[in-house]
């Protein structure tokens, strides 16, 4: 295989968006709404000390704004996080502007993370993510410098087993899905059709529904709560893929459209799921 040729100065973004330590949650929650990224470095006396994701945000918040989620029905203040600081995750690992795209596949998945801030010299420099990579594993293939085995079809590298739901699927029983399978992404599948993909970002965001919800209905004195379900949150563009279709068609469809997974479909039926983490495990084991 030929060397890859890029540099991860070549693929970061630049003066990357970051925030205080000490900035709200609420503050935070405004930054991930107003810009399309999933983490946040968190930089303090400009050294980068922490990093914030989206995921951790919502684990935290449910997406609720502090009035929303820091008080009880009755009024009572909640012993809950108020601070970036508070949730951050400390220490960050970061990375180099001469690091290569594989080195940096192999760190993200060693350390099960999804970005990783660029540091030259003490200062950030940019922040590199799971999508920039499978860049560039397209820009390899297109380059004419990727081996043969990245032509290889997604039926090798997919995960077989695939968990699904019915479009009228309570959230609260998704998320019980996601944590007892061991899944992150799930098909939703109605008269044996694929209707549409919900992830775990997904779930997050109906369950902050559901409080909203819980919350409005306890305030207004009903004991009937309306439940939040699959339909309303899921995500209705889905890209499916063929098993028999490259790995690297698989990334460039993932990469184009910021996905995370894709589900591979045969006869109109989902067969496995490809994710970033599958591609991007093949791609660090090409030195």
């Amino acid at each position: 295989m030929a060397d890859v040729a890029q540099f991860l100065d070549d693929l970061m973004t630049r003066n990357p968006v970051t925030v205080d330590p000490d900035s709200t949650l609420d503050a935070a929650m405004r930054l991930f709404d107003r810009f399309p990224f999933r983490h946040l470095p968190v930089v303090e006396n400009e050294a980068v000390i922490g990093i914030l994701s989206d995921r951790d945000l919502q684990l935290a918040t449910g997406w609720l704004s502090s009035k929303e989620r820091n008080h009880d029905a009755w009024g009572r203040t909640l012993p809950l996080p108020r601070s970036v600081r508070e949730i951050m995750v400390t220490p960050v690992l970061c990375a180099n502007p001469t690091e290569s795209p594989i080195e940096a596949a192999s760190t993200m998945l060693k350390r099960r993370i999804g970005a990783l801030p660029v540091v030259d010299e003490g200062l950030l420099v940019g922040i590199v993510t799971e999508t920039d990579i499978l860049r560039a594993f397209c820009d390899e293939v297109r380059a004419g410098n990727a081996p043969e085995s990245w032509n290889r079809p997604v039926a090798e590298h997919m995960q077989s087993r695939v968990v699904t739901l019915g479009p009228e699927t309570e959230v609260e029983e998704a998320l019980d899905r996601c944590l007892n399978e061991k899944v992150r992404h799930l098909p939703v599948i109605e008269d044996g059709k694929l209707i549409g993909m919900l992830s775990d970002r997904d779930i997050r965001l109906g369950l902050a529904r559901s409080s909203i919800a819980d919350a409005t209905a306890q305030s207004e004195g009903r004991f009937e709560i309306p439940k939040i379900r699959v339909f309303s949150v899921m995500t209705q563009f889905v890209i499916p893929i063929r098993p028999d279709a490259s790995l690297h068609e698989a990334a460039d469809v993932m990469a184009r459209n910021k996905f995370s997974a894709l589900p591979v479909v045969e006869n109109g039926h989902p067969v496995g799921m490809i994710t970033q983490t599958d591609i991007l495990r093949h791609f660090a084991s090409q030195t």
